[in-house]
């Protein structure tokens, strides 16, 4: 099927799964920063066109839920995954963190 939303969604898999390619494969620390800028600002153009994909083109999906037509429980389930995810994140990002000032020693100091 080619729901708009699945393909939009696809589209932005296939090309962050690209941009994190980007990120292991070119050696030089600059232009591996300067070349993963400007595709994360390319491929950030998609992420409203997967929002809006449901509104501009009728398709599979039903229209977008908002606080009237969704039930009060699922709000908060979705706040506790929210949080739990956003917890989840913030200890990953620490972790990656620490790693690169390891890395950071054993590149530059050679410790």
């Amino acid at each position: 099927s080619w729901d708009p939303r699945l393909t939009t969604a696809a589209i932005m898999l296939f090309a962050f799964a690209g941009y994190l390619a980007l990120r292991k494969f070119v050696m030089d620390p600059e232009k591996r920063a300067t070349w993963s800028a400007v595709v994360a600002l390319i491929i950030y153009v998609d992420i409203p066109l997967v929002w809006f994909s449901v509104k501009w083109w009728n398709s599979l999906h039903q229209l977008q839920s908002n606080t009237e037509s969704t039930s009060s429980l699922v709000w908060v389930y979705l706040m506790i995954n929210f949080i739990g995810f956003l917890l989840l994140g913030l200890f990953l990002l620490w972790h990656r963190y620490e790693l690169s000032k390891i890395n950071h020693k054993i590149e530059f100091i050679g410790a």
